[in-house]
């Protein structure tokens, strides 16, 4: 199956819903990074259905710890979610600086620039860590 196209405007969609206020943004950016490409606004399961906020908040919960942790380890202890323009920077910065990437991306990105879903997800795994001790501290 050839990887998926989105736009980053389909990640802040799913990040940060304008509909909602005070979205776990952290959490919901690793959600899609292993569980995407976004669908309808959520996430699918292998089925095709969309998960239910039911189905997704313990998934988000055991991000929740992972995040604790990263901060734990390192003493920083202000828990805080990014913004969209935080979002767009963290994304456009990591793939450009991503090794093993499939699209060929340079600064600048847009809502409407497209990238590639499995690169996201790589970009989101390898630099997570240091993504939210920046935003964190």
């Amino acid at each position: 199956m050839p990887d998926k196209l989105m736009t980053l405007r389909d990640v802040l969609m799913f990040v940060n819903p304008p509909t909602q206020q005070h979205t776990p943004s952290l959490f919901y950016l690793k959600l899609l990074a292993y569980y995407g490409p976004p669908v309808n606004n959520g996430i699918a399961n292998s089925d095709g259905r969309i998960l239910s906020k039911y189905e997704i908040r313990p998934m988000l919960d055991i991000y929740e710890q992972e995040i604790l942790t990263i901060m734990g380890k390192a003493g920083v202890s202000n828990l805080r979610h990014p913004k969209n323009l935080e979002i767009l920077t963290f994304v456009e910065n990591s793939l450009i600086y991503l090794k093993k990437k499939k699209g060929k991306y340079s600064h600048g990105f847009t809502l409407d620039t497209e990238i590639y879903f499995d690169d996201f997800s790589q970009a989101v795994e390898t630099y997570f860590d240091q993504f939210v001790l920046k935003i964190c501290q």
